[in-house]
């Protein structure tokens, strides 16, 4: 875990004097939208609520919600958490081919087309993020790039991560040919003659992956950089980084050792992170569902973990891998444990493509209400839910998270069609899954994720209050983001 930032970042905290929360914030949240007005800020040039002079910036003026129920309204939104990114990788897909927002088979031939041909003989073509449901869900065949990407490498994952179109020649380089196996837990896809036809899931992915030139330590810290400068102008504060994909056990740990320790010993660190190292990992092949680990050695990996003070995340994606996860981790209850004290990190942003297809894909039973994206049914039970993104899957945006969870559509839908809207929160059940549960699903809620007296400065100035968008109103826009006490964006 690391929790330092740019120099300085840790001396503003949160102070409090007379009836309301005074610091480091600046304006608007949650109800007055500022349009017009001025919010003074000054630095506190005496003791302030226990923070020493110099150390507290006072702002007033100003109305925003804080996320502490006992306190809930004073000068500030708390800053945002996305408690699942792959941050190296959304960083370094910012420089590469984007295929977010193509929408047929045509132009998805041709953006590949116009990659193949500006790049350098030799090179890669890579990047990605492409959806076959938008083309009518034909999925793609490395014929039909062919010629224009012959010779070329081309390796693009699918939207979700879980999939990659690959050029022939990439297969080539990776010995893919009609007699390959599929390595447990992935598949190759193939045609009816059984030649590849350039696709790989899940853990087949890694036969064309490992051959793809990793990007050298320089290119590491530039990506880290970008990838936490977009996350700013996006209101996150900090991001908990679930770290390569596919999952790359080595990789993960050279990331933390090379990466993201260095930059916080030379106070080089953007956002607050939380970084995620794999133990093992468990992939989706089929519509029930592949486990790559036995059960009983993921329940001692967690009593191990748990041991060593170490806090432990479990990727799983549907109900038979939801319920073996639980099963592990009951079975790793140490004696007289009562609860399992877990918290669900979920994708909202999921429901914006998912809903889509995910009738057709698991039928309407295991799609019905309370049973895909329930979010409220799991506040109901009393779980403790937390939002991630899971970019550079989905957009790096907590507030069209917040709206997905509200609406459960896209902004660009009609107002009450979204996806089983039984399992919709309210702006604040879903702020809260955003800031304060986010923080203590961190083990960091007695120092962030409320703008609360004492804990560190972290917050958001936006166009206009978030709890609009309980009523349709647009995403507000992110003007600047602070990181405890340091405009650190739109200053």
């Amino acid at each position: 875990m690391i929790k330092q930032g740019l120099p300085g970042y840790m001396r503003t905290r949160v102070a409090e004097t007379g009836a309301i929360l005074l610091c480091l914030y600046v304006q608007l949240f949650w109800g007055d939208c500022l349009c017009g007005s001025t919010v003074v800020k000054q630095q506190a040039e005496c003791e302030v609520g226990g923070v020493p002079a110099g150390e507290a910036l006072i702002v007033f003026n100003g109305t925003i919600w804080t996320g502490d129920p006992e306190e809930p309204y004073a000068d500030a939104l708390a800053g945002l958490f996305d408690a699942h990114v792959h941050l190296l990788e959304g960083g370094q897909l910012l420089g590469q081919l984007d295929l977010t927002d193509v929408h047929s088979k045509h132009d998805f031939v041709s953006a590949i087309a116009a990659a193949c041909e500006a790049a350098d003989d030799g090179s890669w073509v890579l990047g990605g993020r492409w959806d076959e449901s938008n083309w009518g869900g034909e999925l793609p065949a490395a014929s039909w790039i062919e010629p224009a990407c012959r010779g070329k490498k081309v390796y693009l994952d699918r939207l979700d991560g879980h999939m990659a179109f690959v050029s022939t020649a990439a297969g080539s380089l990776a010995g893919i040919h009609k007699g390959t196996a599929d390595p447990e837990g992935g598949r190759i896809w193939r045609d009816s003659q059984g030649a590849f036809t350039g696709l790989l899931a899940d853990a087949a992915m890694r036969l064309v992956n490992q051959h793809v030139p990793r990007a050298d330590l320089a290119a590491k810290h530039r990506a880290l950089q970008t990838a936490a400068q977009h996350l700013l102008t996006q209101g996150v504060t900090m991001a908990h980084d679930m770290g390569p994909f596919p999952p790359d056990e080595d990789r993960a740990w050279m990331n933390l050792e090379q990466v993201y320790l260095p930059a916080a010993a030379r106070e080089e660190l953007p956002v607050r992170v939380l970084a995620h190292v794999p133990l093992s990992s468990c992939n989706d092949a089929s519509t029930r569902g592949l486990a790559t680990v036995d059960i009983g050695v993921l329940s001692q990996q967690i009593r191990e973990a748990s041991a060593a003070c170490l806090q432990v995340s479990v990727h799983a994606i549907g109900d038979a891998a939801n319920d073996l996860v639980l099963q592990a981790y009951e079975e790793a209850l140490t004696a007289g444990q009562s609860e399992l004290g877990l918290t669900v990190i979920a994708n909202p942003h999921h429901i914006l493509t998912d809903k889509v297809t995910v009738l057709e894909r698991i039928g309407k039973d295991r799609a019905g209400p309370g049973r895909t994206y329930a979010f409220k049914s799991l506040l109901e039970a009393g779980a403790d839910l937390a939002f991630g993104s899971d970019w550079p899957v989905a957009p790096a945006s907590p507030l069209l998270g917040v709206y997905a969870a509200i609406h459960r559509r896209r902004p660009d839908e009609p107002f009450g069609s979204g996806f089983h809207l039984g399992e919709s929160l309210t702006a604040e059940e879903a702020l809260l899954a955003s800031t304060r549960e986010a923080a203590k699903a961190s083990g960091l809620l007695d120092s962030l994720g409320t703008l609360t007296p004492g804990k560190w400065a972290d917050m958001v100035v936006l166009s206009h209050s978030p709890v609009m968008m309980q009523s349709d109103a647009a995403i507000p826009e992110v003007l600047q983001t602070y990181l405890a006490g340091q405009c650190v964006h739109g200053c």
